[in-house]
């Protein structure tokens, strides 16, 4: 019972590893062939040492027989060969079979390493891919270094455990051949043989489970050191500001410690097998020599070659066992990683965006939201409570509100990273729901607070959204951003790499970018969340001014903290807890007299009582 529940252990635990290999099962087969193939040269090639030995301890006419089977079985083919020829033709037939091992078997490794690759690409594109499908808020709730290691570590563990699980069965069919050739040697003293190697398989079963669990916590305590990198790569510039090197490299080497104890662990686990196994190996042999050898021993003259070879066997054989038993330890740590990888690309339990199925073209009539509410979390509270209005196409809409007030939150329910929990949004009358969601994306433009920027050039990055686009309308929407100074000014101009994120950059320098980016994409729907928070009066009056040319083209969201930038939109919303309380133009708004204006009093300097936006 326990024999059959250890086995449904080791299917369980090789599950995702056979899943991952289906595309490649043909494949697989042939590996194993291959591995089949080699072993019955080797078997065949030491097999025949039986016939050299007796050759050359009894060189006789002809090939009488000498009462061992599988002597007189291979001796058979060589009865018509001269005795003088015979010892050469035989040791030259054993060197070709050698020779010829050995190519399949370097075809075989190649073959292997060839799959291993196409399985660790396949695994890294898969992820990747289901990174892109998977809802928004399956990312935003996992660290980023979780998904860093599921797109190159894991999968490179994958295709270890898969060269290593190669290994095991090439080493089986080695074993498989090997017992064989010594049953047909001595089956007594095979018989001991396979009772130690029993023994050794059932000492270090405990040592592939223990492995397993810790190929478990090595696979999840990876994730948590790169994601550790991960921060204190994007917090460099805060570390050293805040003097928090020490704290930093505390933090850091805990992880490290971490991930020491575990290794050493399964070092530990990984070195056992071969010292148990030689130790074992040694009884082995002094058992076959001591109390076996005598039972097979029928006629004087086959007593050497035949105790000679089966030692020579055994002694081939035994490391292959030890190996075997080390891959076996080796697989289990490595299989932590497959059941990651598999838990990640399983659709069951994972949230998608669904895109809907009618096209979009244009935008006529604009946007309508229609009481909606929505939260990031089901037990969190609502970010958008019963929030309804509207964004008229062709014109500047302005959002306002402090901060947490929904803002952000709008724009990513408008670009469907999210649907609303309750309520509609409206596109020209269509629920956004039924259209489709890349049309949709591809009209909209987006610059937003947090100006990412790629470690490429200043044209690769102006130009990620239109890759096709010409200098010509780089150089235009630089202008219109007014970047095009600045830009002329870098080292190589447009082809002047900027560094991670833009670090080589000032922050207004990052943001004009981003917005260079976002015209040249030629949007219908402009979205600009903050988009000037980073620039200086003059550079955002500027801005304002190129954007004024856009107004009559497209459709323009302005949120923004800073109520200057809003103050020539057609239209002004403001939000407080997630709902609309006042909206209309800037000279209505200050008209009322209510939050609106009492904000714009305190940001343009004026002496008032009030003090907060509402």
């Amino acid at each position: 019972m326990r024999g059959r529940r250890y086995l449904a252990l080791v299917a369980n635990s090789l599950r995702p590893l056979m899943r991952f290999l289906r595309p490649y099962r043909w494949y697989a087969a042939g590996l194993i062939v291959l591995g089949i193939v080699a072993s019955v040269f080797e078997a065949v090639s030491v097999s025949l040492m039986l016939p050299v030995l007796q050759a050359l301890s009894t060189p006789v006419e002809g090939a009488p027989g000498t009462g061992q089977p599988l002597l007189d079985l291979l001796s058979r083919p060589f009865t018509h060969v001269p005795a003088e020829q015979r010892l050469q033709v035989m040791v030259t037939i054993m060197l070709a079979l050698i020779l010829v091992k050995n190519v399949v078997v370097y075809v075989l490794a190649v073959a292997t390493a060839n799959l291993r690759t196409r399985l660790e690409h396949d695994l890294s594109l898969g992820v990747f891919d289901q990174l892109m499908r998977v809802g928004y808020r399956f990312i935003t709730e996992r660290p980023a270094g979780q998904f860093f290691a599921h797109l190159r570590t894991e999968p490179k563990q994958v295709g270890k455990a898969f060269e290593s699980l190669m290994k095991m069965l090439e080493n089986l069919c080695v074993i498989l051949a090997y017992s064989g050739l010594l049953l047909a040697i001595s089956w007594p003293m095979t018989l001991a043989a396979v009772a130690f190697l029993l023994a050794l398989s059932w000492v270090l079963r405990g040592s592939a489970n223990a492995a397993r669990l810790v190929g478990k916590q090595l696979t999840q305590r990876l994730g948590q050191l790169e994601q550790t990198a991960l921060e204190l790569f994007g917090a460099m510039r805060l570390i050293r500001a805040f003097g928090r090197e020490s704290f930093e490299r505390q933090r850091f080497q805990q992880h490290l410690r971490g991930m020491e104890a575990l290794q050493m662990r399964a070092a530990r686990l990984a070195h056992l097998p071969v010292p148990l196994a030689e130790v074992l190996s040694v009884t082995c042999v002094g058992v076959c020599v001591f109390v076996a050898a005598p039972l097979v021993i029928s006629r004087h003259t086959v007593v050497v070659p035949v105790l000679l070879t089966f030692l020579f066997v055994l002694y081939r054989l035994l490391p292959r066992v030890a190996y075997l038993n080390a891959t076996r330890v080796e697989v289990a740590l490595l299989l932590g990683g497959a059941e990651s990888v598999a838990r990640l690309l399983d659709p069951h339990d994972k949230p998608y965006l669904t895109s809907g199925t009618r096209p979009f073209v244009r935008l006529e009539e604009g946007i309508r939201l229609e009481r909606v509410g929505f939260a990031y979390q089901p037990q969190a509270p609502a970010v958008a409570k019963d929030l309804s209005l509207e964004i008229p196409a062709g014109r500047t809409t302005g959002i306002v509100g402090l901060s947490g007030v929904g803002k952000s939150t709008l724009v990513d329910l408008l670009l469907r990273f999210y649907d609303p929990d309750r309520g509609a949004i409206l596109v020209d009358g269509i629920d956004l729901r039924e259209l489709n969601v890349a049309q949709w994306r591809e009209a909209i433009g987006v610059v937003s607070q947090d100006a990412f920027l790629f470690h490429a050039t200043v044209r690769a990055n102006i130009a990620y959204g239109r890759p096709e686009a010409t200098d010509e309308a780089i150089h235009h929407a630089a202008h219109m951003a007014c970047a095009h100074e600045f830009i002329l000014a870098l080292p190589n101009g447009y082809e002047t790499v900027i560094g991670d994120r833009g670090v080589r950059l000032s922050a207004g320098q990052r943001q004009r970018l981003t917005i260079a980016r976002a015209v040249l994409r030629n949007p219908q729907l402009l979205i600009l969340d903050e988009a000037t928070s980073a620039l200086d009066s003059e550079s955002e009056r500027q801005i304002q001014h190129a954007l004024e040319t856009l107004r009559a083209e497209r459709t323009v969201l302005m949120i923004a903290h800073r109520l200057s930038t809003v103050a020539h939109a057609d239209h002004i919303v403001v939000l407080r807890d997630g709902h609309v309380v006042e909206r209309g133009t800037h000279a209505e708004l200050l008209a009322h007299g209510h939050g609106y204006a009492t904000f714009w009093r305190l940001q343009s300097g004026e002496s008032v009582v009030a003090s907060t936006l509402p």
